[in-house]
């Protein structure tokens, strides 16, 4: 059977993405089919410092043509960014080469010549020193929703970095609820997973709250009339629990830390952020481009490895069964 094409960009090049996304494909090997995007240079330096015995491939995504196994196959950015690779430094160079990476990877997404994209860690002040924008936010591409995934706990987020009042006021409304149940219940169905059971956490603690009681049950209620098997609100002090417990698939979560704080006490190291919603799938580690041990060669790739298995089950609809 034809393995999905994932397209693994390492996010700034002066953080650890180069040699965690070195490491999980040399560790992963020909168990996921996986085209590196990034700076030449950088692609190199990161498989002399890991130990990656591989020969370098220049992959062709026109030519509708698998990577070749046993290769290292790469498509490079040509920013030349690599010429001023710097370990531990935000710079104008390492900004331009990560956004011109994902435009490379969501491009072949878009165009289906790659059936999944998984990022490494970027850092902000490079892309902002960069003055492009950052790919995964453009407006084009349309909504999404934070979707994390640690074992057997999976969150889908409604918000992401909102002030409460906000969220109060003006997101948890019965629509957006409703809309978030219903992009959950259809991406947890595409990707294997034919009859999700979602919970949906409460806003306010034990959901004694007005937004609990007029606007998440109705959603909850909405979602249900419509086919999908949604439960809540369920207090959120216990509904990740749940989850974890096997009682249900995925949690709808109201706010970001309501979610964030459930699954990095639970299993943040091996914690994937996928963009539930987008044209394609695209997804990428929890964790940050951790300047200060950037190109020592000692940073943990089990998160790494744990997104490109994901993208890899999810792309091919096997779900989560074999990377919980």
């Amino acid at each position: 059977m034809t393995r999905p094409l994932i397209c693994l960009t390492l996010g700034d090049m002066n953080g650890i993405g180069p040699e965690v996304g070195l490491r999980a494909v040399e560790a992963l090997g020909d168990d996921a089919s996986i085209v590196v995007v990034g700076d030449k240079l950088v692609v190199e330096q990161a498989a002399s410092l890991v130990g990656c015995r591989r020969d370098l491939h220049a992959f062709d995504p026109a030519s509708g043509k698998a990577p070749p196994p046993g290769r290292l196959s790469f498509i490079d950015t040509g920013t030349g960014a690599g010429r001023s690779h710097t370990p531990g430094r935000s710079t104008r160079e390492a900004g331009i080469d990560t956004v011109v990476a994902q435009d490379i990877a969501f491009a072949l997404a878009r165009k289906g010549q790659v059936q999944a994209s998984v990022m490494g860690p970027v850092n902000a002040d490079s892309i902002a020193l960069s003055g492009m924008r950052k790919t995964a936010m453009d407006p084009s591409l349309g909504s999404f929703y934070l979707f994390l995934v640690s074992g057997t706990l999976r969150i889908a987020h409604l918000t992401d970095h909102m002030p409460l009042v906000e969220v109060c006021t003006r997101e948890v409304k019965q629509a957006r609820v409703a809309l978030l149940l219903t992009t959950l219940h259809r991406c947890l169905s595409a990707w294997g997973m034919p009859h999700p059971r979602i919970a949906v956490a409460g806003l306010n603690p034990h959901c004694r709250g007005a937004e609990d009681r007029d606007e998440i049950a109705p959603a909850v209620s909405q979602a249900r009339a419509a086919g999908i098997d949604a439960v809540g609100p369920i207090s959120p002090d216990s509904v990740f629990r749940e989850c974890i417990d096997g009682r249900f698939d995925a949690v709808a979560a109201m706010y970001h830390d309501q979610g964030h704080i459930a699954l990095k006490s639970w299993g943040f190291s091996a914690g994937t952020t996928v963009f539930m919603g987008l044209p394609f799938l695209h997804l990428t580690v929890a964790h940050g481009s951790a300047y200060d041990i950037a190109g020592q060669g000692k940073a943990d790739a089990a998160p790494m490895i744990a997104a490109l298995k994901l993208a890899d089950a999810l792309a091919a609809g096997r779900g989560f069964g074999e990377v919980s």
